[in-house]
């Protein structure tokens, strides 16, 4: 564990491991002070997918009693790398785990208009993209090649910002955290 103080910012965590081996890692921001989780606006996860047993997972809890509204995406064609993923597919999942959204390509979503409205619509078409209404719980985003073409990928979920009026489907599975 590392405990540091830190101004409000963009920070970045690399974790490997010493001996080149794979693995899991989760990490988690918490105040020191009170011991509680802190908001967190925008939360990204890169990694390299090859095959269908090694996908990029991004957890999600969402805490108090109102619902949250998040844009979940995957980045692989925009980003700037050689070996980038060049087709993203990205499925959603609460605790059961039940998928609750899946997405290929995020202007054909329901929600791409909300998400070019908010500035959060992924910058590549072949990218996914998911406007969300969560209510309490665990969620999981996962990534995988949709056209079987490994390669790195970014899966990112935003925080919509406060007070943007939107028409939104509310998802009515609560997350069972």
């Amino acid at each position: 564990a590392i405990a540091m103080s830190v101004r409000p910012g963009r920070y970045m965590v690399v974790a490997h491991s010493s001996d080149g081996a794979s693995g899991e890692v989760v990490i988690s921001v918490t105040d020191m002070e009170t011991l509680e989780p802190l908001r967190i606006i925008n939360l990204s996860t890169r990694a390299y997918v090859d095959n269908a047993q090694a996908l990029v997972h991004g957890g999600l809890v969402i805490q108090g009693v109102g619902r949250e509204h998040v844009v979940v995406r995957a980045k692989g064609p925009s980003l700037p790398l050689a070996n980038a993923m060049p087709d993203p597919l990205l499925k959603v999942y609460d605790s059961v785990p039940r998928v609750i959204d899946v997405n290929d390509d995020w202007m054909d979503h329901e929600t791409a208009a909300l998400m070019e409205e908010v500035g959060l619509a992924p910058p590549h078409p072949k990218e996914p993209g998911i406007a969300l209404s969560l209510l309490p719980g665990l969620y999981t985003a996962v990534v995988e090649p949709a056209d079987a073409q490994a390669g790195e990928t970014v899966v990112s979920v935003t925080e919509i910002p406060a007070g943007t009026i939107f028409d939104l489907k509310t998802i009515e599975i609560e997350g069972n955290g």
